[in-house]
């Protein structure tokens, strides 16, 4: 036998497989006495070992270049786990699966990862680096409210995060079994002729949620993918030689059945110190984006912050949270945009993490260039009106010839703004300092 079918495997640096399932490298063993074939007959001493047995020089070499390759897999194919705390409140246990939120078949485009009849059970099956619930967090969607969400951090040797979520759904599949916590992904669609029904049930049971994502940090949010959707993602937000580094991740909902076709996105914060470990802060505000049925557009977007407190340093993450009002394409009524925005924090300076997010002040408006009071009044009670109005009279032309009633709701407006932000000027031929925060009573 050639004497090269001798093997050693090397022990692979992670307790997973590598993405793909790349085979276990494997190297030739670099002892050619012990293995070295029975002397030839006739010789003296240990023999001369077999002409086809490599030089111990080339073996050195291919060794070498053995090693090389495997280093390489490892830095670019493999991840390694990161521990971390489990932090879920399991009291909402029993409410979840009390009333789950699937009951019967699951769509064929539905796959069953794991389940598990407990929630302890389920976490020590699939082992995440972090576990939370219902953080008080404003909810992008009512069927995602305090969905039990999971997340593992890996690493790649250079250090690199790598950031994988999902949430658990509580599943019945019929009425004489138990309702029990599963993790789904999605499977792609066959093309034959039980997609339709397939994909018409699919999108009853995902239905605006959150499907599993894995993503790498990247230097920028990445453009919507184009199908409608928003983009999934990982950056970093903040960074202190002290205090470490905060990352952002959005993940996005499927998108909501419906004209409007809304999408969502949730924002997660994870915190890495400067020692290397990691701390889930909590979740940011929501993103989202859509129409209603009276072409009525809008959604809302984040602007973000990190800053860096206290000794030892830790991150607070500060929000301004903007929503838009809009009338969808070239309508007929010609509403003006209405853009208010609402702030909060994540404050990680505490003991305790993750926290919920505070909103702070109220709500308010950012002047535009040329905007005076009267302006920014006149498009906060235009919206009002809109609110009280059914989609048949919506559709009038009652902008071309303003009613007296609306005339008076302006003026009234025009006040309130001014007991709310007593500094502006109450003329309203002066133009306010584009960006001045005017503070307006939440509808």
């Amino acid at each position: 036998m050639r004497a090269w079918s001798s093997f050693v495997a090397m022990p692979h640096p992670s307790p997973r497989l590598c993405r793909g399932g790349m085979p276990v490298m494997v190297i030739p063993r670099n002892d050619h006495h012990r293995f070295a074939p029975p002397a030839e007959p006739g010789a003296s001493g240990v023999g001369r070992c077999h002409k086809r047995w490599p030089h111990p020089r080339m073996m050195r070499w291919r060794w070498m270049c053995g090693l090389l390759v495997v280093c390489m897999v490892m830095a670019y194919g493999c991840e390694r786990h990161v521990e971390g705390r489990l932090a879920f409140d399991r009291e909402e246990e029993r409410r979840f699966l009390k009333d789950p939120g699937w009951t019967g078949p699951l769509s064929s485009r539905l796959g069953v990862r794991v389940e598990a009849a407990s929630w302890e059970e389920l976490v020590a099956k699939v082992k995440p680096t972090f576990t939370w619930g219902n953080l008080d967090a404003w909810a992008c969607e009512a069927s995602n409210t305090g969905l039990p969400k999971m997340m593992w951090i890996d690493e790649d040797l250079a250090g690199r995060p790598i950031f994988r979520l999902e949430k658990a759904y509580a599943w019945q599949p019929s009425a004489d079994q138990e309702a029990r916590w599963v993790l789904v992904k999605l499977m792609p669609a066959d093309g034959g002729g039980s997609d339709i029904e397939a994909n018409n049930l699919l999108g009853e049971q995902i239905n605006g949620r959150a499907m599993p994502i894995c993503v790498k940090v990247t230097d920028a949010i990445p453009d919507a993918p184009g199908d409608g959707m928003l983009a999934d993602y990982a950056i970093i937000r903040g960074r202190d030689p002290r205090g470490g580094t905060v990352y952002e991740i959005g993940w996005s909902h499927e998108m909501c059945m419906g004209s409007g076709h809304w999408v969502y996105r949730d924002l997660i914060y994870v915190w890495r110190d400067a020692k290397g470990v990691w701390r889930l802060l909590g979740e940011g505000a929501c993103e989202s984006e859509g129409c209603n049925g009276r072409r009525e557009c809008g959604g809302s977007w984040c602007e973000v912050s990190v800053r860096w407190q206290g000794e030892p340093v830790r991150p607070m993450v500060f929000f301004a949270q903007g929503m838009r009002r809009s009338e969808a394409g070239e309508g007929p009524i010609g509403l003006p945009d209405l853009v208010s925005y609402g702030d909060a924090v994540l404050d990680g300076t505490g003991d305790t993490l993750p926290v919920a997010l505070k909103w702070s002040g109220g709500e308010y408006m950012r002047a535009e260039k040329g905007d005076t009071l009267e302006k920014m009044a006149w498009r906060l009670v235009v919206w009002r009106e809109v609110d009280t109005m059914d989609s048949a009279h919506y559709w009038e032309p009652w902008l071309d010839k303003p009613s007296p009633e609306l005339l008076r709701q302006r003026e009234a407006c025009r006040e309130e703004l001014l007991r709310l932000n007593p500094k502006l000027s109450a003329n309203d031929s002066d133009e306010l300092v584009e960006g001045t925060q005017v503070y307006m009573r939440n509808n």
